[in-house]
C-alpha cells in the first residue's frame, strides 16, 4: 500500500481532524469530512488518530461511517505501526547489536581497550590524537571531493548541443503542427466525453417527473395564499396548493406534486382572499415551459418572477418558488433505501448528495447485473446508492470489502449478492491466471536470452 500524503506526521501526535479530512481528500469525498469529523472528535472524544486504535471496525460501521473509509482507516494506522517497528528495529541494532558485534573483532577490542587506558592516563594525548584523527578524516574528504571532476563538466557531458541550437523554419513549422494536432486531440477527446456524458444523463434522465410548488417569495399580509397550477398542451390539468409567506413552507405541510413531462407549459397563479375571507384576487402569474434540460441534473429548482403584480405585493420582486424532480432521482431518494435505516454520518451523506449515483465500475455493474435479472433502474438505483453514495465502493475490486453481515444490513436480494460475488471471483481469476503468464513469460525470456549468450 503507498504511503498516504498525511502520514508526514506520527499518529500518536497527529490530530483525527487532519487524518479524516486528508483521507476525505484521498478519496475524493472531502464533503463528507465534517460528519466523520463530528461524529469521530466532536461526540465520542476521540481528538488524537491513536485514539483509533481502541475502536473496532464495526463501531465505525454502526456510526454510519462509509466501508470504504474505515478499510481505508485501518490501513493507514497499520503501516503507521509497521514503520513504526521498522524503525526501533533500526535503532535497537545501531546502538545495540553493532557496537557488540565490533566488541568480539578482536583488533577492535584491542584498539577500543588502548583508546581507554590512553583516555584514563594520559586525557590531554588522548584528545589530541582524537582531533588529529578528524582533522586527517577532513583532510582525506576534501581530496576527494577534489578528485571528482566539477559539476559543470558532468552536465556538459550529459547535455547534446542541438538543444541549444536555433532549429530550422521548417523544424518549427512541424514542431508548431504538432503541438496544434495534440492540443486539438485534447480538446476533441474532452469534448466526446463530455457530450456523451451529456448524452448518458439524457437517457437516464428521461421527459417526466414531477413539479412542486414549494412557496412564494416576498409576498406580505396574505390571508390564505394559494397557488393555481394549469398545464396547458397537449393535456390539460388544474390544482391548487396551498403556500406561505416570505419563506417556503415545509414540504410535509404544503406541497404538492403534480406529473409534469418535457413540452408542458405551466400557468402558475398566486391567488389570495381579501381582508374580510370573501373574494379572491389575483396576485401574480408565471409562465413555466418545461424543458429537458430541466430532467438532466435530477432535480432543478428556481425562483419564477410573479408578472402583473397586486398592489398587496411587497415592492421587492415578488417569486414563487418551484422545484422538478425527474422521475428517476424520486425513485432514487436517499432516504428511501432498502435495509437498515440511515443514521449518523449515512445521513449527513445522504443529505449531502443530489441526484443520481456518481457513474463508477460499480455502478456499471450493478446496472448490468439488473439488466441481467430484467429489473428496472428505479429498483437497482437505491442499491447503487448504498454501495456508491454511502459507502465509496467505487471499483469492482472494492466490493471484496463487504461481507455477508454487510449485504444483509443493506437489504441486498440474495440472488444480487450471488452475481456479485460470482463476478468478483472471475476477475480474481483472470487476474491470477494474468499474473501467472506474466511470471512465465519472464521466465522464459531469460532463459532464451541465458541460452543465446552461451
Amino acid at each position: 500500500m503507498p504511503r498516504r500524503h498525511c502520514s508526514h506526521k506520527e499518529t500518536g501526535d497527529m490530530e483525527t481532524q487532519r487524518l479524516i479530512q486528508g483521507l476525505c481528500s484521498e478519496l475524493q469525498h472531502p464533503e463528507a469530512a465534517s460528519a466523520c469529523v463530528k461524529k469521530l472528535v466532536v461526540e465520542n472524544w476521540l481528538d488524537k488518530a491513536d485514539d483509533l486504535r481502541y475502536v473496532p471496525p464495526t463501531r465505525l460501521e454502526g456510526w454510519g461511517m462509509p466501508l470504504k473509509m474505515v478499510n481505508e482507516l485501518y490501513e493507514y494506522l497499520a503501516d503507521e505501526d509497521a514503520t513504526k517497528a521498522i524503525n526501533s528495529a533500526n535503532s535497537f541494532v545501531r546502538y545495540n547489536v553493532r557496537p557488540f558485534t565490533d566488541l568480539l573483532n578482536p583488533r577492535g577490542l584491542v584498539a577500543v581497550l588502548k583508546d581507554d587506558a590512553l583516555k584514563r592516563q594520559k586525557p590531554d594525548e588522548w584528545a589530541a590524537r582524537k582531533l588529529q584523527r578528524a582533522f586527517r578524516r577532513r583532510q582525506q574528504q576534501r581530496l576527494q571531493d577534489l578528485a571528482r571532476p566539477p559539476a559543470d563538466d558532468v552536465v556538459s557531458e550529459w547535455l547534446d548541443g542541438h538543444d541549444f541550437s536555433r532549429r530550422s523554419d521548417k523544424d518549427a513549422e512541424e514542431r508548431r503542427m504538432g503541438r496544434a494536432d495534440a492540443a486539438l486531440k485534447k480538446h476533441l477527446t474532452s469534448f466526446v466525453r463530455v457530450w456523451r456524458e451529456r448524452r448518458r444523463q439524457e437517457s437516464m434522465a428521461g421527459g417526466a417527473g414531477h413539479l412542486t410548488v414549494v412557496g412564494a417569495r416576498t409576498v406580505k399580509n396574505l390571508q390564505s395564499p394559494h397557488c393555481t397550477l394549469s398545464i396547458v398542451g397537449s393535456r390539460s390539468l388544474k390544482t391548487t396548493v396551498t403556500i406561505g409567506g416570505d419563506e417556503p413552507e415545509s414540504a410535509a405541510e404544503a406541497t404538492r406534486r403534480v406529473g409534469v413531462q418535457a413540452g408542458d407549459a405551466i400557468e402558475l397563479e398566486v391567488w389570495d382572499k381579501d381582508q374580510g375571507g370573501k373574494k379572491t384576487e389575483v396576485l401574480g402569474k408565471a409562465m413555466l415551459r418545461v424543458k429537458q434540460e430541466h430532467f438532466l441534473r435530477g432535480e432543478w429548482a428556481d425562483d419564477l418572477p410573479l408578472s402583473f403584480p397586486s398592489s398587496r405585493l411587497s415592492l421587492r420582486k415578488a417569486t414563487v418558488q418551484v422545484r422538478i424532480e425527474s422521475i428517476h432521482a424520486a425513485g432514487a431518494r436517499i432516504g428511501e433505501l432498502p435495509g437498515d435505516p440511515l443514521k449518523g454520518i449515512e445521513a449527513a451523506l445522504a443529505r449531502l448528495h443530489k441526484g443520481r449515483p456518481k457513474h463508477c465500475p460499480v455502478t456499471e455493474l450493478m446496472y448490468r447485473l439488473g439488466s441481467e435479472l430484467k429489473r428496472e433502474d428505479h429498483e437497482i438505483t437505491p442499491l447503487v446508492h448504498r454501495l456508491v453514495t454511502l459507502n465509496w465502493l467505487e471499483e469492482v475490486r472494492d466490493l471484496e470489502l463487504a461481507e455477508d453481515r454487510h449485504w444483509e444490513r443493506w437489504g441486498f436480494p440474495e440472488k444480487l449478492v450471488v452475481l456479485i460475488k460470482a463476478e468478483l471471483l472471475e476477475r480474481s481469476e483472470e487476474t491470477f491466471f494474468k499474473g501467472w503468464e506474466n511470471v512465465t513469460s519472464s521466465m522464459t525470456n531469460g532463459l532464451t536470452s541465458i541460452f543465446t549468450w552461451t
